[in-house]
C-alpha cells in the first residue's frame, strides 16, 4: 500500500466512523491521515541531519512538522 493509497483509506474510514458518531476513531483517524501527507514532504535526508535543523527547529523555513513537534513552544 503506497502512502496516497493509505490516505484514501483513512478517509474512507473517517466516513465510517462519523456515520457511527465513534470520536475515538474519528480523532485517531484524523491524525493519522495528518501525519501521512505530513511525511509526504520530507525529502532525502530526515531534519536531525538537516544543516538547517538547530536548537529550536528548522531554521531555513517554516516546517510542516514544527508545531506538531513543539506545539510553539519554539517560537
Amino acid at each position: 500500500m503506497t502512502r496516497e493509497e493509505a490516505i484514501e483509506f483513512g478517509k474512507r474510514i473517517l466516513l465510517i466512523a462519523a456515520t457511527d458518531d465513534d470520536k475515538t476513531v474519528i480523532e485517531f483517524t484524523k491524525m493519522a491521515i495528518q501525519a501521512l501527507e505530513n511525511i509526504g514532504h520530507l525529502k532525502d535526508r530526515p531534519c536531525s541531519v538537516c544543516e538547517f535543523n538547530k536548537e529550536n527547529g528548522c531554521c531555513k523555513w517554516t516546517c510542516v512538522f514544527t508545531d506538531r513537534l513543539f506545539g510553539g513552544m519554539n517560537e
